[in-house]
């Protein structure tokens, strides 16, 4: 998940990126996206770190996040489920609109609300 937020990916790009797409000397992360799309994103020196001890929990030689099988990656399900659970524990539910907000801003404890409708700019 922190790979996910650091560098903008989605869950079926985390849970299919593959060891090799990692380049930790220019600290860049190669992402086949939709439509196999390739791209290069930034990937941060505390993120390397983080996913250099990930690696040496499981070893696996093709996939960042393989599945428990070890036979193939992680499914964007397990994944899903994973982020799901995070952001409960952190506080954050979905609202009516899918926006995730956190219950701290719910209860007004925690800055303003915004409006509801926004004023239209047209003239």
């Amino acid at each position: 998940m922190l790979l996910m937020y650091a560098c903008g990916l989605r869950i079926t790009e985390a849970a299919t990126l593959e060891v090799t797409a990692i380049d930790g000397v220019n600290g860049l992360v190669r992402v086949i996206g939709k439509g196999n799309k390739e791209r290069q994103v930034p990937l941060p020196q505390p993120v390397l770190t983080e996913l250099r001890r990930l690696w040496k929990t499981h070893g696996n030689k093709r996939w960042l996040c393989p599945s428990p099988r070890r036979n193939g990656p992680i499914s964007r399900y397990a994944l899903w489920l994973t982020f799901k659970q995070a952001a409960r524990a952190g506080g954050f539910r979905r609202t009516r609109t899918g926006i995730p907000i956190d219950r701290g801003q719910q209860s007004g404890d925690r800055g303003q609300r915004l409006p509801s409708t926004v004023p239209s700019t047209r003239t």
